[in-house]
Formats: C-alpha cells, sequence, structure tokens
C-alpha cells in the first residue's frame, strides 16, 4: 500500500470516528435527565429500602425516577401510576425548596392496602414472612 493511500485511509477513518462522536453527543444533548426521587421510602408501601427488602427497583415515569420496594409495589404503581405522579411531583417541589420531602405512604397506616394487594397480605415487618420469598435481589 503507498503511503499516499496510508494516509487517506487514516484521514478518513479519523473524519468517521469525529462524526461519529459529534453524533453522539448530540443525540446525548437532548434527552433530559430523569427527576431524582425525593423520598427515602417506597411511595406505594412506605418502606424503608435496603435491609431484608435489599435495592429498591428503580424505574423511570413521564421524566421523573421512581423507587419502589418490591415487585409487588411495581404494579401497585403501573395501575395508579397518574395518582403516585402527583406526590412525586409534590416530593420533587419540597426538595427543591430545601426541605425535607414527606412521603405521604409513610404517614399512613392507609398506604398498607396497595401494599398488601400486591404481596398477598404477607407483611414486611416479619422476618419469618421473607423466607423463600423473593425481592428481585
Amino acid at each position: 500500500m503507498s503511503l499516499f493511500r496510508k494516509l487517506m485511509l487514516s484521514i478518513t477513518a479519523v473524519g468517521t470516528l469525529g462524526v461519529v462522536a459529534v453524533a453522539a453527543d448530540h443525540a446525548d444533548s437532548g434527552k433530559e435527565a430523569a427527576k431524582p426521587y425525593p423520598f427515602d421510602t417506597c411511595i406505594v408501601s412506605g418502606e424503608a429500602f435496603g435491609g431484608e427488602m435489599g435495592e429498591p427497583h428503580v424505574l423511570v415515569h413521564d421524566g421523573r425516577e421512581v423507587k419502589l420496594c418490591c415487585k409487588g409495589c411495581v404494579k401497585q404503581f403501573t395501575k395508579k401510576a397518574d395518582s403516585y405522579a402527583a406526590i412525586l411531583d409534590e416530593g420533587i417541589k419540597a426538595k427543591a425548596a430545601g426541605t425535607t420531602p414527606v412521603n405521604p405512604a409513610a404517614k399512613v397506616e392507609a398506604g398498607k392496602d396497595a401494599h398488601d394487594d400486591g404481596h398477598k397480605g404477607h407483611d414486611h415487618g416479619k422476618a419469618d414472612d421473607h423466607q423463600g420469598h423473593d425481592h428481585g435481589k
């Protein structure tokens, strides 16, 4: 291969890589990052993340990050996503204002109803209930 041909091939390769890099950067700039989840607990059940529940199930709904304690709560969230979206928006506003957002599900026992539906009635407060039960770990 002649020197001229090698030089042209190298210039073409570098030019192609540059175009690909610029195109990839441009594509990423069009994506807006999801608004971070504002609570320390599951929006459906009010349960804290971690411990025997394991890491939260994370998803994005309409540009908002959502963290749920288990697959049952994912199902419950999906059924009433618009209702939970309003709660998320309030939490996001509170966090942006510099206050600690309060998850309504963590304050009231009513949040347990939806949680229990998703878990067929088992209670996360009892360690024996988790034996042999997969929480998505």
